[in-house]
């Protein structure tokens, strides 16, 4: 059973375990320099809301936390940025399309979204992988980056 949740003061570990993960962190460690602390986790806090133009919510399978999924409004665009982390003994079971549909859908239920786009390192190719299982189509690539988007829309009849 999977579920989505918003971020609460009491998901602090798991930001922690993610974030100082090396496995988990191991795409965006080059991009990501900064040790996850406290002080980092209420700022990552406190920017998360549809009006902030950030929305995060915790992962719940099977009545475990195993990671993080969030979307960040672009700037000047109708399209969101969605991204997940998920801890290292979660990772390549297939829960990943799973978590990015099932937030897709709540976004465009609860906040009218359905414009979604995706930036994933050259060298994950298992993200890759799963966005094209789920339907996104890559649009250009840079040097180190992919660039992904899913123009879906997730309409009510689709559920």
């Amino acid at each position: 059973m999977l579920t989505l949740s918003r971020l609460t003061i009491e998901d602090e570990p798991l930001y922690i375990a993610l974030y100082s993960s090396k496995q988990v962190m191991r795409y965006l460690e080059e991009y990501i320099s900064s040790t996850p602390t406290t002080e980092s986790f209420f700022d990552y806090l406190d920017g998360n809301g549809f009006i902030k133009g950030v929305i995060r919510n915790k992962i719940i399978y099977r009545e475990k936390d195993i990671g993080i999924v969030s979307a960040t409004k672009a700037i000047s665009k109708n399209k969101w940025d969605i991204g997940m982390l998920i801890l290292q003994e979660f990772q390549n079971k297939g829960i990943g399309a799973e978590v990015m549909l099932k937030f897709m859908r709540s976004l465009n239920e609860e906040h009218l979204i359905g414009k979604f786009t995706g930036t994933i390192p050259l060298n994950n190719h298992r993200c890759v992988s799963m966005v094209r299982k789920i339907g996104f189509i890559k649009v250009k690539e840079s040097e180190d980056f992919s660039y992904w988007q899913y123009d879906w829309g997730l309409k009510k009849d689709e559920k």
